[in-house]
Formats: structure tokens, sequence, C-alpha cells
């Protein structure tokens, strides 16, 4: 993989310092947790320039020069996808592809390195999905095959937030002398391949016991369905808000 990697990166630089003069290109560097950083302790080093109507945002890491993304918008602020971006991060070679118009993904795909399709799915003006087939090695397609699917509560969102509703104790800040008012837990969470939550923390602490207590809830959750990816049950990072009213 690095090696098909460092070919890929080291052809679209060739090609763009042909293109391009020095100064289209903007160059910024991030840190393995994609925050900024200096470039002397950066992880990522982040090419942004325009080849026809498109602009292009090439992520590579840095220790290898590897290739780990090239994402395709419509205008200058990267807020609008276009045309085919690319992600070289799925392994052995494989790449996914993502079709954009105006914005809107219209179908993704993962291709192996001789190009061949393991599965796609396909998309309507809602974001919907309307298709999503995948194949074995022998090109054969795989029954019920799910390409991507995110992780989900039995019965969905209304079941979860009932749960929560049902078993959040909302006297926990009361009870350890709260001022009154609105007080907000963002809780991260992890859903592992069995559906279970584990590394269950809130990235935030109004104090009183509440985030203790909106840590405690979740990490009693019954299990969920996990995400899927490729046809496999994958780990999928969740957050949660939870909110606590103290009215006297």
């Amino acid at each position: 993989m690095k090696n098909y990697l460092l070919t890929v990166s080291i052809f679209l630089l060739a090609t763009c310092a042909k293109a391009f003069p020095n100064n289209d290109t903007t160059y910024s560097y991030m840190d393995e947790h994609w925050k900024k950083a200096q470039e002397q302790n950066a992880f990522y080093k982040v090419e942004v320039f325009k080849t026809g109507n498109l602009w292009h945002q090439q992520i590579f890491k840095i220790e290898n020069a590897a290739l780990q993304y090239d994402n395709v918008y419509s205008d200058k602020r990267l807020k609008t996808k276009e045309d085919t971006s690319k992600n070289y991060q799925q392994g052995n070679g494989e790449v996914l592809e993502e079709i954009f118009k105006k914005g809107k993904e219209l179908k993704a795909q993962l291709i192996t390195k001789d190009a061949n399709i393991l599965g796609y799915e396909i998309f309507d003006n809602d974001g919907k999905i309307i298709e999503q087939k995948g194949y074995d090695e022998n090109g054969n397609e795989i029954p019920n095959y799910v390409f991507m699917q995110e992780a989900s509560f039995p019965g969905g969102l209304k079941f979860w937030q009932t749960y929560l509703i049902v078993n959040l104790n909302q006297n926990v800040p009361a009870n350890n002398h709260a001022p009154i008012g609105t007080y907000k837990v963002v809780v991260s969470f992890l859903i592992n391949k069995d559906g279970n939550a584990t590394e269950v923390k809130a990235l935030n602490d109004p104090g009183f016991g509440m985030a203790e207590e909106a840590v405690r809830v979740i990490s009693n959750s019954p299990q969920w369905n996990p995400a899927i990816m490729y046809n496999k049950a994958v780990t999928y990072r969740q957050k949660q808000g939870i909110i606590f009213n103290v009215t006297k």
C-alpha cells in the first residue's frame, strides 16, 4: 500500500508543479488530531490548488509523503464538493471515491488498485440510499450487501431519546446545590463492533455531578446496532448532548 500511495502522490505533485506556478498553491499543516500545527510539528501537509474550474485539497502524511485525501471543490473556500473526491486510507491499496454535484453526494464506491469495484452506494437528491451492491474477489454479487451504515439504537432516535429521558436522574444538579439554570454536558463514546457503548467520557463538566451522571446513563445503554462499513461491523464514535434543568 505504501509504495502505491507514494507513486500516486509523486505523480500528482509532478503534475501540479507543471500546471501551476508555486504561488498558485497554498500550504498548511495539521497535527495527527487534525488541528492546525507549525510545519516542524506537523503530521499532515495540506496543499490547495486550482485546476480548471475546480479546487483540489490534497492531504499528505509527512513521514512518507503518502497521499491520504484528494478532495475536490467548486469554490476557493472549499465549502462545496464537486466531481470526484478520493480517500486513500482504506488499506490494501483500495480507494474510496465519492462523486458530488453542487455539494450533493451522488455515489460512493470502493475500488481496488486494479480499478475493480468492490462495492458502491447511490443516493437520491435527498441523500437517501437508493441502491447499494458489493462483490466478492471473483466478481460475484454479495447478497444483502451494506456499503456503509451508521450505528443506530434499536427502534431509532425516538427510542434512544426515551431511554435518556427515563433513565437520566435530572435531580442530580439540584441535589448538589447547583444554581437555577440550564446546563449541557456533551458526551463522547464509541459503539464497538458488538454494539456496546465504550470509552464513554464527558467533553465538558458544568460541575455538581452532571458530567458523572451523563456518563453513567450512556455507559448503561442497551446494546446498539453496530456501524457497518463495506459489509463488516466497525467501531463508530458518537457524541450526545445531555441537558439538565435546575428550576429551584
